[in-house]
């Protein structure tokens, strides 16, 4: 006799399969980390004219969908080069080739940031604060609430976003974890 202890693979398919259309003319989507939410950019032509929207929807696991926010885009979807959901997925950042653009769902608010074009965007690391790596190696947070800027840390040639901190590569070749007060919390030389 043998028996199975071990199986892998196994998918249950629902005898019914349902779909949810959300919208006909949507140009591009983007599907919030918990994947409850999606922001649609759709066209819709009003007085012979074709306007763009970006539309929030809220999930629902019995396929029924509730709008969380609408907001008028003045830019082309090409132009979106990032999208980043806050971590409470209340806040949008959205960065074109022209601007970095906030929305925020509650309440509904759109802002053009007055951040260089130039820059680094890492995301979200707070639901209040966004990180970017600006052009003279300086890892900044701003707070989206009240548009200011804070310095993390400096000679920095590289950084990534993990979770709750940084990894700052510096222009000697040294690897940093960095966490967010700018605390070095573990160093790692990458030079032979």
């Amino acid at each position: 006799k043998r028996l199975v202890t071990e199986a892998k693979e196994i998918i249950l398919l629902p005898k019914k399969i349902s779909s949810l259309v959300l919208e006909k003319k949507a140009l591009d989507f983007y599907v919030s980390p918990s994947l409850k939410r999606i922001s649609l950019v759709e066209t819709k032509t009003e007085k012979e004219k074709e306007n763009l929207f970006l539309i929030i929807y809220e999930l629902n696991s019995d396929l029924t969908k509730k709008i969380i926010a609408r907001f008028p885009i003045s830019f082309k979807t090409p132009d979106i080069k990032n999208f980043y959901w806050s971590p409470n997925e209340e806040i949008i950042l959205l960065e074109t080739k022209n601007a970095l653009y906030l929305l925020k769902t509650n309440p509904r608010q759109q802002v053009k940031l007055p951040l260089p074009l130039n820059i680094n965007l890492l995301g979200f690391i707070s639901d209040q604060e966004v990180v970017y790596l600006d052009t003279k190696g300086f890892l900044v947070a701003y707070n989206v609430n009240n548009l200011k800027s804070e310095v993390i840390s400096a000679k920095n040639e590289n950084c990534i976003l993990e979770k709750n901190s940084f990894l700052c590569l510096d222009s000697d070749g040294i690897l940093k974890k960095i966490d967010r007060r700018g605390k070095i919390l573990k160093v790692l030389n990458l030079t032979p």
